[in-house]
Parts: structure tokens; C-alpha cells; sequence
């Protein structure tokens, strides 16, 4: 998987191709950054403390967007076909 590196108070992922924010400690979590998370750890059975480091998050963090996996599914799909539907 390909590390986060921050430039400029900006993170990119290249498993995504999304930009993540970043400001001061606190850094927002697109759907699709939330779904990658929850992909390391099922299908590439990473660690969650790896994943934490991976991503640049807490490892409270990871476990609380693993804890709603299902609802950031259901999320992530509506999103999708609320933007085909258009």
C-alpha cells in the first residue's frame, strides 16, 4: 500500500486519488479514505496500528471508522448512486 505523505497541509493517497486536508492536528477523512482504511484491514489484513500510521490517524481513529464500517458502506453506495443518477 502506498504510504500518505503530507506537502503543503495537503495528503494525498495514491491507492485513491482523493486529496485529504489537513489542519494543524486534526485532519478530515473523505468517504472514500474511510473505505480505504476499513479495505486494509479486511482484504489486505493490516494491523490497525499500521493502518493508523499509514493513514497519519489515531489508532482510536481507525478503530472508530471500523466500528461504523457498515454505515460508511451504505454511505459510500448512496453517494455512487446518487452521482450515476445525475
Amino acid at each position: 500500500m502506498d504510504d500518505v505523505v503530507a506537502d503543503d497541509c495537503v495528503a494525498s493517497n495514491n491507492n485513491i486519488g482523493a486529496e485529504t486536508k489537513v489542519r494543524g492536528k486534526y485532519k478530515a477523512l473523505t468517504l472514500e479514505d474511510k473505505s480505504a482504511v476499513i479495505y486494509s484491514i479486511d482484504i489486505d489484513k493490516m494491523k490497525k496500528s499500521v493502518v493508523a500510521k499509514n493513514f497519519r490517524i489515531s489508532t482510536s481513529t481507525v478503530q472508530s471508522i471500523y466500528k461504523q464500517k457498515d454505515k460508511l458502506k451504505n454511505a459510500l453506495e448512496n453517494s455512487n448512486f446518487n452521482r450515476n443518477k445525475k
